[in-house]
């Protein structure tokens, strides 16, 4: 399936990839604006927990102000389950759009086009 929303920050994706480094590995969470599929809000760190991703939530929101029902698209990893998570996407009007069990690329394509950013970033030399 296809999103193709009919206006501005109605829409939103939530991607993260992880890059390994020497010790350990960097996680950056990006949140993409779904009609201009522009990077509207980031955060990295050396762990994926849920403030991760409420960093790069709080980001987006700060910048673009999206007004109430917003739909957030995310798999169903622990850091978007988390109460926490939810909460704040929910102190912000937005609402929360998850994958079924065991898809996670069944409701969001435009996550099928960064397939190949992960890939890259999978096959690269470890980072120091």
């Amino acid at each position: 399936m296809r999103l193709k929303p009919k206006r501005k920050t109605r829409s939103g994706l939530e991607i993260s990839l992880t890059f390994p480094l020497q010790h350990g590995f960097l996680y950056l969470a990006t949140y993409l604006d779904g009609f201009s599929r522009k990077v509207v809000g980031w955060a990295m760190n050396t762990r994926m927990t849920e403030q991760l991703v409420i960093d790069a939530f709080l980001q987006a929101v700060g910048r673009e102000r999206p007004s109430a029902g917003l739909i957030v698209h995310t798999d169903r990893g622990s850091q978007y389950t988390s109460r926490r998570y939810q909460s704040t996407l929910a102190a912000h009007g937005a609402i929360l759009s998850m994958s079924r069990s065991g898809d996670p690329y069944d409701n969001d394509g435009e996550l099928l086009q960064n397939v190949n950013t992960r890939t890259d970033a999978g096959n690269k030399k470890v980072h120091q």
